[in-house]
C-alpha cells in the first residue's frame, strides 16, 4: 500500500462526495444505453403481446376528449410513445381516464409492488414528462422499482412520472365499441355528478366523489360571481338588466312627415 499512495482515497471512498460528507454517494440512474436511432429501430422490432395485430388493446382519455388507442409490447417500452393524437399533448399533462390496459397507481401502493414473473413483463410502467415514452418498471429480485430510470431524452423519473398498472386487454378486444360505450357513459356519470354539486345550496353543498370534478367544483365556486342586483338608491331611474346599472332612455316615438309634402305637383 505504501508504494501506490494514490490509491488510498480510492479505496477508503468510492468518490469525492462520500470522502467530503462521510454519506454513501447518491444513486446513479439506470440508463437505457440507446442513441435516437437504436431507440426508434428498437420500437420499430417490438412485439406485441396480443394477436391479432389489426385489433388495439385498450383506449384512454384526453383531457380534449379524444379517444387514443394503445397496443402493448413487449421489453422496455410497453406502449412506446404515449401522446394525444388530436392535441398532441403528453399523457402525464392531459390524462383523464382509460379502459382496463392500465390504471393510475396510488402513490402508497408503491412500496408495496411485488412481481415474481419475467422482468420484461413486469405489468408497471410510468411515462416520462418529457417526450411522453413509457418506461416498464425494473424488477430487483422480487421488488418492482421505478426510482432513478433516466429516459433516453434526458429526464430522470420522479413523482411526477404517472404511473400505472398494467391490466387485461381481453374486454377491449372482444367488444371495443362496448367498453369505448362505457367508458363514455362512465365521463358523462361524472359530468352529472358535477353538474349536481355545482346546482346545489352553497351553505349545504355535495361534493362529487371524484377528486378532478371536486377541484373543479371549487374553482366553479370560487370564481362565480353573486348574481343578486345592486340595490337601486330612492329617485334614481330604473336600470335594465341586461345593460347593467345603466338608465334606460325613454322612448321617443318618430313620425314620418306625410308623403304630399315631397311630392311634386
Amino acid at each position: 500500500m505504501t508504494l501506490f499512495p494514490n490509491l488510498l482515497p480510492v479505496l477508503r471512498f468510492r468518490d469525492k462526495a462520500q470522502a467530503k460528507t462521510g454519506s454513501p454517494p447518491p444513486p446513479v440512474p439506470r440508463k437505457h444505453h440507446m442513441t435516437p436511432r437504436k431507440l426508434e429501430r428498437y420500437l420499430d422490432t417490438a412485439r406485441r403481446i396480443e394477436e391479432p395485430k389489426s385489433r388495439g388493446d385498450g383506449l384512454w382519455i384526453c383531457s380534449c376528449e379524444y379517444e387514443n388507442t394503445v397496443t402493448h409490447y413487449e421489453g422496455f417500452f410497453p406502449f412506446k410513445y404515449l401522446q394525444c393524437g388530436s392535441c398532441k399533448k403528453q399523457l402525464c399533462e392531459v390524462y383523464r381516464d382509460s379502459t382496463e390496459i392500465f390504471t393510475p397507481l396510488h402513490p402508497r401502493a408503491l412500496a408495496n409492488l411485488i412481481w415474481v414473473g419475467k422482468p420484461d413483463l413486469a405489468p408497471y410502467f410510468q411515462v416520462c414528462t418529457g417526450c411522453g415514452l413509457s418506461h416498464r418498471a425494473e424488477v430487483r429480485g422480487d421488488r418492482v422499482e421505478f426510482d432513478d430510470m433516466l429516459c433516453p431524452c434526458g429526464e430522470v423519473s420522479s413523482s411526477k412520472w404517472k404511473r400505472f398498472h398494467i391490466g387485461d386487454a381481453k374486454r377491449y378486444r372482444k367488444d371495443p365499441f362496448g367498453s369505448s360505450a362505457k367508458l363514455y357513459m362512465k365521463r358523462v356519470e361524472k359530468r352529472v355528478e358535477e353538474s349536481v354539486a355545482i346546482s346545489k345550496d352553497r351553505s349545504n353543498p355535495t361534493q362529487p366523489k371524484d377528486k378532478e370534478a371536486a377541484q373543479r367544483v371549487r374553482k366553479h365556486r370560487a370564481n362565480q360571481r353573486p348574481t343578486r342586483p345592486p340595490a337601486r338608491r330612492p329617485g334614481a331611474p330604473p336600470t335594465d338588466s341586461v345593460l347593467g346599472n345603466r338608465p334606460l332612455r325613454p322612448y321617443i316615438s318618430f313620425e314620418p312627415p306625410p308623403l304630399g309634402r315631397y311630392t311634386s305637383a
